[in-house]
């Protein structure tokens, strides 16, 4: 049998596995991978991406990674939204409403995205973290659909990770449940070999073995 969906590629690398005893974990990874992509990657530029003219609410950060957003025909910068509120101010230095060659976008407290200069249409470029929609039955090589945009360049790196997930957890539940030490051995070794693999594949496709974004600290 030809190894295409996502259930069948994370098998094939750690054995059994049954997605709906670890149904977050496979998505999970993919969440930590895309994360890991900066915005302004080439990894990002691809047909499938998501795009929007209007605002996306009740969403955040959480919901949405933001790849760019142009307004006024200009690259946006992102900004913590307490220095976005400091240019709400007209009476301060940072007013930035008309500012129309710098365009700003921040996530707001309440979880809208909202952009500055006011009056111009923006064009949203995003990609929405995996949810409650499973996805184990899909082929690797085509999320579109499910997970539009996702970099294919990155789904062998996602794999790997799902699969580092799901060893981390087995060898947590083997610990509770005080299997041999034998067994423990086994599911350590084997995530070790992939956590080597999984550095290798970063670097092989050029992604930060960290993840990239404004500090979230300033978020509200």
């Amino acid at each position: 049998m030809a190894v295409t969906t996502i259930a069948q590629q994370v098998t094939s690398i750690i054995g059994d596995w049954v997605p709906s005893e670890y149904p977050e974990l496979y998505k999970d990874a993919f969440n930590t991978i895309a994360d890991m992509i900066p915005p302004d990657s080439e990894l990002w530029a691809n047909d499938s991406i998501n795009t929007s003219t209007t605002a996306l609410t009740n969403s955040g950060e959480n919901v949405y990674k933001i790849l760019r957003v142009i307004v006024n025909s200009r690259a946006s910068k992102q900004v913590g939204y307490n220095d976005f509120l400091r240019g709400e101010d007209t009476s301060s230095i940072y007013y930035h409403s008309g500012n129309y060659k710098n365009p700003i976008y921040s996530w707001s407290a309440d979880g809208i995205l909202v952009w500055r200069p006011v009056g111009k249409t923006p064009t949203i470029y995003y990609w929405q973290y995996a949810n409650s929609t499973d996805f184990d039955t899909v082929s690797s090589a085509d999320l579109i659909g499910t997970l539009n945009g996702f970099p294919k360049e990155a789904r062998l790196a996602a794999i790997i990770k799902s699969g580092i997930n799901i060893l981390y957890t087995k060898i947590s539940d083997a610990v509770q449940e005080e299997e041999d030490a034998e067994l423990l051995q086994m599911l350590s070794a084997q995530m070790q070999q992939l956590q080597q693999w999984l550095q290798a594949e970063l670097q092989r496709i050029n992604i930060p073995d960290k993840v990239i974004g404004v500090d979230k600290g300033n978020k509200k």
